[in-house]
């Protein structure tokens, strides 16, 4: 599950600061309120299947001292147990329910939850400036530029079925792919994979590792 939510957060553009699994302990809570986190995702549980983690991680988050969204893709049983923890505690209008990111086992299901993120991201996060001149001369949504790049490999992949896109970035570098993978890896893989996947390389941006980069190529 929480590789499935990672996919999600990745596909969609996001820096992922902090991951977990189980029921979040008091180091846990610390970490997030620590880190001032953008947006939270809460997974977990397949559809019908173990409820008591999301919902214990749910209350918790809730009571933090945060302001910020947060948005449910686990079992579909606790979307009305959800909506409930954060309508008592005053921050229903920051939670957002999705599609349970991993429904079944060994079935994966991001693009719902990727979707999200990057309105999420659009109406609470985007503030820098000049962004309101951009909404002005824009009739579509603006989104991160590593979601932007998926959004770009995956359109190219309908002319070409296996692609790449290697995205440099000054600190980072963006690796997105777009294929079903051959049978011969499907028949090793232990846990399923989306087709449409990003990665990031963190020692590979442009600004103090150029040297590397032209290396790797």
């Amino acid at each position: 599950t929480v590789k499935a939510a990672k996919e999600a957060a990745l596909g969609a553009g996001a820096n992922i600061r902090f991951l977990t699994s189980g029921k979040l302990r008091r180091t846990d809570l610390k970490k997030i309120v620590e880190i001032q986190p953008n947006i939270i995702l809460i997974a977990g549980g397949v559809d019908y299947g173990e409820r008591d983690t999301a919902i214990h991680n749910a209350e918790l988050i809730a009571a933090l001292p945060l302001h910020v969204p947060v948005i449910y893709g686990g079992n579909v049983e606790n979307d009305e147990e959800i909506r409930l923890i954060f309508e008592e505690a005053g921050k229903e209008d920051l939670l957002f329910v999705v599609e349970n990111v991993y429904p079944r086992i060994d079935q994966l299901n991001v693009v719902p939850t990727r979707k999200v993120i990057q309105e999420v991201f659009e109406m609470h996060i985007m503030h820098a400036q000049g962004m309101e001149k951009i909404r002005e001369v824009v009739d579509s949504h603006v989104v991160p530029t590593p979601g932007s790049v998926m959004m770009a490999t995956e359109l190219f992949s309908q002319l070409c079925p296996d692609v790449m896109t290697i995205d440099v970035g000054g600190a980072t570098t963006d690796v997105h792919s777009v294929t079903q993978g051959s049978e011969e890896i499907s028949r090793i893989l232990v846990s399923p994979e989306p087709d449409a996947k990003r990665t990031v390389e963190g020692d590979l941006g442009l600004y103090i590792n150029h040297d590397n980069i032209i290396n790797s190529f």
